[in-house]
């Protein structure tokens, strides 16, 4: 298939559908603009899409984009001027200014991770408590509630952890910071219903 920056999200047409925007219900459209799209850079790098982009002149960074299952994406404060992707070695390189390095061989870098913008039928009330589960901590988990950032927390371990009430939410997305690997993060109205998620 092929994956282009509209002005509307992270476009893709191919064999497994119709045409679609890979960051729909992912960000909104003026946070993709945000991004500036017209500046990115794109390659697909096992089976993941990464785009390098310009959000003001001079300033490069970068995200990541799983385009088979487009749940969320991961942002990088770095990015790059140029990028090329090796089929033969299976290696991707990156220029960023007059330095070429090889992606993905040096000590791992903190990632952030959003999800996708999770749309509710009625207000709901605030989750009272989360728990995230990571191969690396500590690690930084957000989240917003209505575009709103509601909270913030530095988590430790695993263990299930409070967050603040008194709110409503029509929308929520969770955004966590780590160098390691998540595998989930749960949010729920009571340690009770975490336990049973």
């Amino acid at each position: 298939g092929v994956v282009w920056a509209s002005p509307n999200g992270l476009a893709y047409v191919g064999n497994s559908g119709p045409p679609s925007l890979l960051t729909l219900g992912v960000m909104t459209r003026d946070d993709w603009l945000a991004l500036n799209p017209e500046t990115i850079i794109g390659a697909l790098y096992r089976d993941q899409y990464f785009g390098f982009y310009q959000p003001t002149p001079g300033v490069y960074k970068a995200f990541m984009i799983d385009p088979s299952n487009p749940q969320g994406m991961y942002f990088m404060d770095f990015g790059a001027d140029a990028v090329y992707v090796d089929d033969l070695s299976g290696r991707m390189y990156v220029l960023q200014g007059t330095s070429i390095k090889r992606w993905d061989a040096g000590a791992a870098l903190t990632t952030t991770f959003r999800s996708k913008l999770f749309q509710l039928q009625r207000p709901m009330p605030a989750f009272g408590c989360a728990e995230l589960v990571a191969t690396t901590f500590p690690a930084t988990l957000k989240l917003y509630a209505d575009g709103v950032l509601q909270h913030t927390e530095t988590v430790t371990s695993m263990e299930p952890f409070r967050l603040p009430s008194g709110y409503h939410m029509f929308t929520f997305q969770i955004e966590v910071s780590t160098a390691g690997d998540v595998q989930s993060v749960a949010v729920a109205h009571s340690i009770q219903e975490l336990a049973q998620v």
